[in-house]
């Protein structure tokens, strides 16, 4: 039995498996996922057609109602 103290709480493990594995850094899954899906370190010209860019390319031109006025996507 594990008896671990934190502070004012304690904690008694009663457990019999030990950590296979460490737990991963969750918070820098999420920041890598973000970078992948802006592609900010990329070049405009060299961004794959995935992530932001892609959603973009998907969603402009953008015109109005009566078709006067065109919104074009140039880069980010």
């Amino acid at each position: 039995m594990k008896n671990q103290s934190n502070g004012s709480n304690s904690r008694i493990s009663f457990g019999r498996i030990p950590s296979v594995i460490d737990t991963p850094d969750l918070l820098n899954v999420q920041i890598d996922s973000f970078n992948k899906f802006l592609q900010a370190d990329v070049p405009p010209h060299r961004r794959k057609k995935h992530g932001l860019q892609q959603v973009f390319e998907m969603n402009f031109p953008i015109t109005d109602a009566r078709e006067n006025f065109l919104l074009e996507f140039a880069e980010y």
